[in-house]
């Protein structure tokens, strides 16, 4: 990886079960080891002030595991600290990329209404609060 000597943020991705996460340091571009573009095109992004980052992180990860294991994480994933730059209503970030807006809205509704969620939703009562979401679609990728 690259080191960057302004960074914007901290990245803690799970990319996989041999690894429970990685810190990566970035200036502000999603960097995911073997990452894939075309299941990568749209992204939902949750704003959020969270209060325990160790313990979210920790419910987060166990979330995602459970989302991977039944199909509803398409592609790339993950949990942001908001380090610099103007962080006056968020401390932090999750996202999760898919292919398409319809992949993605489905997957969305599919995590959201299983029982894996509501326990997700019940171990960070109190930890965070949503602030803002939104849908960020990828127009071009610059290769290296």
């Amino acid at each position: 990886l690259k080191s960057f000597p302004l960074f914007k943020s901290i990245a803690i991705i799970w990319p996989g079960p041999n690894f429970p996460f990685s810190i990566i340091f970035s200036s502000g571009n999603v960097i995911i080891p073997a990452s894939d573009p075309a299941k990568n095109k749209v992204y939902m992004i949750y704003r959020m002030k969270v209060k325990d980052p160790a313990g979210y992180a920790e419910a987060y990860s166990k979330i995602v595991k459970a989302a991977e294991e039944a199909g509803n994480m398409e592609g790339s994933y993950g949990l942001r600290a908001q380090m610099a730059g103007n962080n006056n209503y968020y401390s932090h970030y999750a996202f999760n990329g898919a292919s398409s807006m319809e992949s993605l809205i489905t997957s969305t509704l599919e995590l959201q209404g299983s029982d894996d969620f509501k326990e997700f939703s019940e171990a960070v009562t109190g930890n965070r609060e949503i602030i803002q979401t939104s849908i960020g679609v990828v127009i071009k990728i610059y290769p290296k």
